[in-house]
């Protein structure tokens, strides 16, 4: 949880992002306007032939440089304030998929599929796509729960046959109603020997889940 906490938010990378890049903009267009702008209109004003000094000529200078940075704050300050709107916009449409992705996963941790199932489509382009392969791994996790637990159903009730006759049995060579010869122990061998096979059963098919199912063609002609 600390570590997870320390981690800057999405919000925050984006905007020190927008930043970054406006700082740059803002140093090239200082550049242009405090040292470039005024060197390039002084050259012009003598090429118009307002080469002599004068409180007119330094009018005009200070007027382009004045304008020149009321121009660039102006559009500095509108500039950052588009950046941190836009990211936070942005932000937001891409942390609120995540944060339903993430309420999902938590739901799905629990035996919770229904609102995995419903994410299909939401979000970026990028996003969707997650949203529906998570969506198709949450179905896939839900069939592979229900047949699980159709398995553990079918495995106790299968089971319960052979222990019942197993203590039926067993009570009745203790209280001395059936004796303990060649008959009886080929019944309790029986009845071993059906749990043993459950029991390799559901080995052989624990294996099976570890891994993909082999999808091979085969020809059944030759197989037959």
């Amino acid at each position: 949880m600390t570590s997870r906490s320390r981690r800057p938010r999405l919000l925050t990378q984006l905007l020190f992002a927008q930043l970054g890049v406006l700082s740059v903009v803002a140093a090239v267009a200082t550049a242009v306007a405090v040292v470039i702008g005024p060197a390039l209109f002084h050259e012009h004003l003598q090429r118009a032939g307002m080469s002599t000094p004068g409180m007119v000529l330094d009018h005009v200078e200070e007027a382009f440089a004045s304008t020149g940075v009321i121009t660039l704050v102006t559009s500095l300050s509108a500039a950052v304030l588009a950046a941190i709107c836009g990211t936070a916009l942005l932000a937001r449409q891409i942390t609120r998929p995540l944060r339903a992705l993430n309420e999902a996963a938590l739901e799905v941790t629990g035996g919770g599929y229904d609102r995995a199932r419903s994410m299909t489509s939401f979000g970026p382009a990028e996003l969707a796509t997650v949203a529906t392969a998570f969506a198709q791994m949450a179905t896939q996790l839900e069939s592979a729960e229900q047949v699980r637990q159709r398995m553990l159903a079918d495995l106790g009730h299968e089971m319960r046959t052979p222990l019942a006759t197993l203590s039926v049995y067993l009570d009745a060579v203790d209280d001395g109603v059936a004796p303990l010869d060649a008959e009886t122990t080929a019944v309790l061998r029986d009845q071993v020997g059906r749990l043993e096979h459950l029991v390799r059963d559901v080995s052989t098919v624990s294996r099976a889940q570890e891994r993909p199912l082999c999808q091979d063609e085969l020809d059944l002609t030759e197989v037959v």
